[in-house]
């Protein structure tokens, strides 16, 4: 198991990784600051940047071709 998602990371690219980090900075941002007012007045731009970015992240992770 470890060595077919050690093959999957190998095979992210520029993009993928900056989805990732996106992914991770959006998900940190709602989790820790869900109470603050700009987070739950623009709750749903965070929702739907954190959706974008899962199905990207998910998407090169398990459907991309090998180089």
């Amino acid at each position: 198991m470890w060595n077919y998602f050690r093959k999957k990371v190998d095979q992210m690219g520029f993009w993928d990784w900056g989805m990732m980090k996106i992914y991770a900075f959006a998900v940190g941002i709602v989790a820790g600051a869900f109470f603050p007012d700009f987070v739950k007045s623009y709750i749903w731009i965070f929702i739907v940047l954190i959706a974008i970015s899962f199905i990207w992240l998910m998407n090169s992770l398990f459907f991309k071709k090998n180089k």
